[in-house]
């Protein structure tokens, strides 16, 4: 009768820790999961060869296109798109922009646009920003921008040292360059990468 009853109180035992260590599996493995998945977006983030082809193509930018036009689409608009190196309305130089689009794996697909510098400010009259836009328009939450709004997440609306309520500062963030990336992958397929990078009308303490 004692062995029955031990065996018993060890089978409940081993019950009540194949529970306890079943249910720790669970909790690890539902939280787990999604960091997984998060860190594994992240990673097409501001990546280092995303960030390289966002100064390029920041440079030639400020080479190539009439900032005045930009100014003037500005004022009614929360971005403008200049994905295509053709549109005379914005480039001097189509060639140029064209081979650099190439040679970064920005394809015609992928997009390039310029907002405010502060993602929060707002349109003259109204409450749309460039971020509530994005927030709001499925546009940016379809196809190859499926994750853009995730991005948008991560980058702040003023880098740190910029202050324009400081009269000692002097730089000037005037607008914000977004692009997309379409990078080739060892199977054949594409992944698609962000970066941004801030255009200045006058450099940090100059």
């Amino acid at each position: 009768m004692k062995r029955i009853k031990q065996g018993g109180f060890v089978l409940v035992e081993t019950l009540i820790v194949t529970v306890f260590v079943m249910s720790i599996f669970v909790f690890v493995y539902r939280n787990s999961v999604p960091m997984i998945g998060q860190y594994e977006r992240m990673q097409k983030f501001d990546d280092i060869d995303s960030v390289y082809a966002a100064d390029m193509m920041k440079k030639m930018i400020e080479n190539y296109i009439d900032f005045t036009v930009i100014d003037q689409k500005l004022q009614n608009a929360t971005y403008i798109d200049i994905s295509n190196c053709n549109d005379t309305t914005y480039y001097r130089d189509s060639s140029y922009c064209t081979k650099l689009k190439n040679n970064l794996h920005i394809d015609d697909t992928d997009l390039v646009i310029l907002t405010k510098y502060n993602l929060s400010t707002t349109l003259p009259g109204t409450n749309t920003s460039f971020r509530s836009y994005v927030n709001e328009n499925e546009y940016f939450d379809s196809g190859k921008l499926s994750n853009f709004r995730d991005y948008l997440r991560t980058v702040a609306d003023n880098e740190p040292f910029y202050n324009p309520s400081d009269a000692n500062n002097k730089a000037v963030g005037l607008y914000r360059l977004f692009i997309t990336r379409s990078v080739p992958l060892i199977d054949g397929t594409t992944e698609t990468r962000y970066a941004n990078i801030g255009i200045y009308k006058s450099k940090y303490g100059g």
